[in-house]
């Protein structure tokens, strides 16, 4: 399914019409005769109205209402009803309501604060909405509504409600009602949250797409967005679209572009054929000129990365770790293990985000004492990050190697829920003071009720572009949120559980240990299910992470623990090598054993595994890649107890 969402926008960012005007009102003479305040609305000036929160620059005079500067158990609700204005002469087909207004739509703890403005045919006896005003940012902007009551006498209304909470306020001016500026136009704002990016895996994926807006009285049902990848241009038509006028949508490709090795281009943005009758009337706002450049980078196959995130849906600036943990996880498959630990909502843990025993007295860590602010970022257990700096150091980390290769594996009763998980640890260095955790998450979640809204700074757009949150609500409702990342439980203790690697472990050794049985919540979409394994150093940072689903895990089955295998890897050779399309791999056995050979790619996907059973001396094993992608594999053969890894690389 194609992604879009749409939101009433409403603002015209700086619009200038030159289409008749039919009516205007700007409060300079002060409010007009017949029109009406109720409640805490009132025709004010910026000095008068201001307070800490909500703050509106000078505008001379207008009307509105400060719910923040009530204070808490305060009600800044109000309206204003205006006099009949006259539109009986009025015979244009396309005429619109505009005004300037100033509404910050902050939601504060979830409520949720509204600006609505509605109009009356019998002198206020009935109401019809025509506008739920979105968020305009900290700033004045021109907002519009369509208005199809030429010809007749009609009464506005412009209404504030606080929602039961201690929020902002709403201020408006200028109000005019004029020929809207165009009948078919269609804006591309900006790239979608692709933009914030750089680099990811060969094989990694990114959905190419753009925040668009409809500046036009025609309803935008279908279009064509087309994109170039440097070589080919790509067309993907988007139908069943509802986007009205002033209204924005994000929209984003069903079919993603895959990242090739090396660094590609993704540009030369064009949407056209709009409602299926070819360009609007000004083609010239209809593309984006600046270009997107990824650049690949080779991980180390045996690694993985842990990024924790801190969030909550009542921080204000959460949407953004919500942003680039989806975007990272998406560009970097299989090696980005992130998770996001929310605070005081429904998805909440106390055993995750909260104070709670370490598993010993020398090891007083806990998440909570990793950050120091909402929404903020640790990559492996290190320094708080702000979530839009969190690339670079996780490019650096994935390309290191790990102290041991990690496995996954786990035993599941569907009947009773309970879960017994074990990690395997490989090691391919000395080193002592290690320990293992492990970690349950969730994609996908959702809820009801006023907990599962995501308050959003990001609305109205005057904080810049953000994924598409720009585009939504002050409170992004319950119903339109989807949650990925969430963590669930921690299945080992933060700093890593003390008995489960010995305290000096020598390389080649390999060590499993299963964690307490842990019954999964009813609540718990078994299919969007992941678990992590964590390997820790002697400072509690995480030193190796590897995140697999439910169904891998149970593959794989409990680890036994305490097992040793001895690395061998002057057994194994493999020539030619850069290949281009068959290799040979030679085996080197004192004495017989079993033999599996596994291939796999950069980023650590299996694509190629197979059992020879026993064998015995000087063997050669022929390998053919002429199937798979040129790049670099990695070819891991298991001799009986013995395990020796080759890097290869693939050029055709």
């Amino acid at each position: 399914m194609k992604k879009m969402f749409t939101i009433v926008l409403a603002i015209t960012f700086g619009l200038v019409s030159l289409n008749a005007q039919y009516w205007t009102e700007d409060f300079e003479a002060g409010l007009p005769a017949g029109w009406t305040v109720e409640g805490a609305m009132a025709l004010t000036d910026a000095a008068t109205l201001a307070s800490q929160y909500y703050a509106p620059a000078e505008h001379t005079m207008f009307v509105g209402t400060n719910d923040d500067a009530l204070g808490a158990t305060g009600d800044g609700s109000g309206r204003l009803v205006s006099g009949m204005i006259d539109l009986t002469a009025v015979t244009s087909t396309s005429l619109v309501l505009t005004f300037q207004g100033h509404f910050a739509d902050g939601d504060y703890q979830g409520t949720d604060e509204t600006a609505k403005v509605s109009v009356s045919t019998d002198a206020g006896a009935t109401w019809t909405e025509i506008l739920d005003v979105a968020g305009t940012g900290n700033e004045w902007r021109d907002v519009s509504a369509v208005l199809p009551y030429q010809g007749q006498q009609i009464w506005l209304s412009f209404e504030y409600q606080d929602g039961g909470g201690w929020n902002y306020g709403f201020a408006f001016d200028d109000l005019r009602i004029e020929d809207a500026p165009f009948a078919k136009e269609l804006q591309v704002m900006n790239w979608n949250k692709e933009q914030f990016f750089s680099g990811g895996f060969a094989g990694g994926k990114v959905y190419p797409g753009a925040t668009v807006r409809n500046l036009g009285v025609e309803t935008i049902t279908s279009l064509d967005f087309s994109y170039s990848d440097g070589t080919n241009t790509i067309t993907e038509t988007f139908t069943g679209l509802n986007i009205g006028f002033q209204e924005a949508a994000l929209i984003e490709t069903a079919t993603a572009f895959i990242l090739p090795e090396g660094t590609s281009t993704i540009g030369s943005v064009v949407i056209d054929n709009i409602n299926g009758a070819g360009d609007d009337e000004d083609p010239s706002n209809n593309g984006l000129a600046n270009d997107i450049t990824i650049t690949t980078v080779t991980p180390n196959a045996d690694r993985g990365v842990l990024v924790e995130e801190a969030t909550g849906t009542w921080c204000q600036w959460c949407p953004r770790g919500t942003v680039f943990m989806d975007g990272l996880t998406k560009r970097y498959p299989g090696k980005f293990v992130g998770i996001a630990v929310h605070n005081n909502d429904p998805m909440a843990v106390a055993n995750y985000d909260g104070s709670y025993e370490p598993s010993s007295a020398a090891d007083d860590v806990a998440f909570a004492l990793l950050i120091g602010g909402y929404p903020s970022a640790v990559i492996e257990r290190g320094g708080e990050l702000d979530p839009g700096n969190l690339e670079a150091p996780f490019v650096t980390a994935v390309q290191q190697a790990p102290p041991a290769r990690l496995n996954i594996g786990a035993e599941f009763d569907e009947a009773t829920r309970a879960l017994t998980l074990s990690v395997d640890a490989e090691f391919l260095e000395a080193g002592s003071g290690h320990k293992l955790t492990a970690i349950l998450y969730e994609d996908g979640v959702t809820g009801t009720g006023t907990g599962y809204n995501q308050v959003n700074q990001y609305s109205g757009g005057g904080n810049g572009p953000m994924g598409g949150y720009e585009i939504l609500p002050g409170s992004v409702p319950a119903s339109q949120m989807v949650y990925d990342h969430v963590g669930r439980y921690l299945i080992g203790a933060f700093d890593g559980d003390a008995e489960s690697l010995p305290a000096t472990v020598e390389a080649g050794e390999r060590h499993g240990y299963t964690f307490a049985t842990y019954t999964i919540p009813a609540g718990v979409n078994l299919d969007n299910i992941h678990i992590a394994g964590v390997l820790l150093g002697s400072n509690n940072r995480a030193v190796n992470a590897l995140s697999v689903t439910l169904a891998e895990a149970e593959a794989n089955g409990i680890f036994v623990v305490g097992t040793n295998d001895v690395f061998s890897h002057n057994a194994v050779s493999v020539f030619p090598n850069p290949f281009s399309g068959t290799t040979n791999i030679k085996v080197s056995l004192e004495s017989s054993a079993d033999v599996t050979v596994e291939v796999m790619n950069a980023i650590g996907q299996s694509v190629f595994v197979r059992n020879y059973g026993k064998m015995i001396g000087d063997q050669n094993i022929e390998f053919d890649g002429s199937n798979l992608e040129s790049g670099v594999y990695f070819v891991h053969v298991r001799m009986g107890e013995k395990l020796a890894t080759q890097r290869i690389t693939l050029s055709k």
